[in-house]
């Protein structure tokens, strides 16, 4: 029987995972009953991947409302992508986290969604 170990739903090459992540993700497969919430908090209990998941939450949160927005319209990548006058797999790289878009690029995927880009300070 193989165990897999899901670390984290999106993966950027630059990053690496924390050392602790996988030793608290392998405790918690032994227990399957162990609900999202306290694996979470064992996650964010490590310093390291505290720091490194607050680093990455404004990214997720963009990439997670631009998924949603497709979901909700019905339209496929492909169908994005040609809204957008790009190719299908630059939209794939964006929403799996592997791109760094440009500012430009995701105001045409904001317009293209029929939405609007906000961007501030704090």
């Amino acid at each position: 029987m193989r165990t897999f170990i899901l670390l984290h739903g999106f993966i950027k090459k630059t990053e690496k995972t924390p050392k602790k992540e996988p030793e608290i993700a392998k405790k918690n497969m032994e227990n399957p009953s162990v609900s999202w919430e306290l694996i979470k908090t064992d996650l964010l209990a490590d310093p390291k991947t505290k720091k490194e998941i607050k680093n990455l939450e404004l990214e997720y949160t963009l990439i997670k409302q631009i998924i949603q927005a497709r979901i909700d319209q019905n339209i496929s990548q492909k169908e994005l992508a040609k809204r957008i006058g790009t190719q299908q797999s630059n939209i794939s790289r964006l929403e799996s986290g592997e791109y760094n878009p440009y500012l430009k690029f995701l105001k045409k995927v904001a317009k293209s969604l029929g939405k609007e880009l906000e961007i501030s300070l704090k």
